[in-house]
């Protein structure tokens, strides 16, 4: 029986622990669930509509309601992106789901979800259908302990290659933590990673930036936001660097460089250092703590330049025996400078677009080159 958690909603099929959490699972049946929550998302259980038959509710996503489906000329299982009502309603919101469509439909990627279909509903709504993904969410992965070391740093390498992919294509993912990405096989058994959540992707137009963001919004998860994205800075494909730096440091580590308040966390990524993942895990070679220390690095520049140039990195990490080693080089000869502690006082710094992030962080950013040779960039996002 496919079941949903009480503590972090995770969805499960069979056992009574919570995969991601631990916690005992709710024996109530995921549909069960979407009825007692949201009559329409249950309503549209059993539906078909262009050839597709809805079968299960799954979960919910960045920007609604995600369905297993089945396209029954083909008898092919689909993921089927659904918007809530609420967001139906709003034409931002819309913009988004619209984009995040567009944005899928343009990358063709073994580490990118394929978008298969695009359509209404007979109320008006639209949906996204998507290849569906067999397998578990990294977060569900990490959430049970901190991964081996070469499975953690073949993971990230796959994710580069795919992020490498959607930057090409000018689009900056925004919002890559470990829910956002899907563990599943390829034909061949292997491990494949695969991006998925597309749903505040960002284009590579500034006037469709101003137009689809709401004023003041910081949207992203703030445990994976990059220094500038906190800030309301530009943004180029770096950004989502800093992203899978903070998730390749819990796979390796079992927890985010910093932790406390949204308030609390946001302020750190803008100007402290987070503890070397060694002081937390010994055994993780220094060659990948340094690829992990660029990527976290406050300031772009400092950071690999294109998601392509990080791949490689992790790439010379790995032994042809798939275990890391020692062979790469520390990235610049400033990295201790880069990693110098520094202290804000919590009430600079705040998610409301009222109050602002303190002065030299501001400062630093805009005299860091915001662009790197052939990065895709954004400018606004306030």
């Amino acid at each position: 029986m496919t079941s949903r958690c009480r503590r972090c909603h995770h969805v499960a099929t069979g056992g009574r622990a919570c995969g991601a959490c631990g916690a005992l699972l709710d024996a109530t049946p995921v549909a069960a669930h979407a009825r007692a929550q949201d009559g329409p998302a249950a309503a549209l259980l059993g539906q078909r509509v262009d050839g597709m038959r809805i079968d299960e509710w799954i979960g919910r996503g960045q920007c609604g309601h995600v369905y297993r489906a089945t396209q029954e000329a083909l008898a092919r299982p689909i993921a089927l992106k659904v918007p809530t009502a609420a967001l139906a309603s709003d034409e931002v919101s819309m913009a988004r789901f619209r984009r995040e469509a567009r944005a899928l439909a343009s990358v063709r990627h073994p580490g990118v979800v394929t978008i298969h279909a695009v359509g209404a509903l007979p109320d008006g709504r639209p949906y996204l259908a998507m290849e569906h993904l067999a397998g578990e969410s990294l977060e569900a992965v990490v959430a049970r302990g901190p991964l081996p070391v070469a499975r953690a740093t073949a993971i990230a390498c796959q994710i580069a290659s795919a992020l490498d992919a959607t930057h090409a294509r000018g689009l900056i993912h925004r919002d890559l933590k470990p829910s956002n990405v899907m563990l599943t096989r390829d034909h061949g058994g292997r491990e494949r990673a695969v991006l998925i959540d597309f749903g505040i992707v960002w284009p590579s137009d500034a006037a469709a930036v101003t137009r689809l963001t709401h004023a003041g919004d910081l949207i992203g998860t703030p445990h994976y936001m990059s220094p500038e994205q906190v800030q309301g800075e530009d943004l180029d494909g770096r950004s989502d660097l800093y992203s899978l730096g903070v998730t390749l440091y819990r796979m390796l580590t079992g927890r985010t460089p910093f932790s406390g308040t949204s308030l609390e966390v946001v302020v750190a990524h803008v100007g402290q250092a987070p503890p070397l993942v060694r002081s937390l895990r010994p055994d993780v070679p220094e060659a990948l703590e340094r690829v992990v220390r660029r990527c976290l690095a406050k300031l772009p520049a400092q950071r690999f330049a294109s998601a392509a140039e990080l791949a490689h990195a992790l790439g010379a990490t790995l032994g042809g025996d798939g275990v890391v080693t020692d062979r790469t080089r520390s990235p610049t000869r400033s990295a201790p400078a880069r990693w110098r502690q520094r202290t804000a006082p919590l009430g600079a710094v705040a998610l409301a677009p009222t109050e602002a992030l303190p002065a030299w962080a501001a400062d630093e950013a805009r005299r860091a080159p915001t662009r790197a040779p052939g990065a895709a960039r954004v400018d606004g996002g306030r």
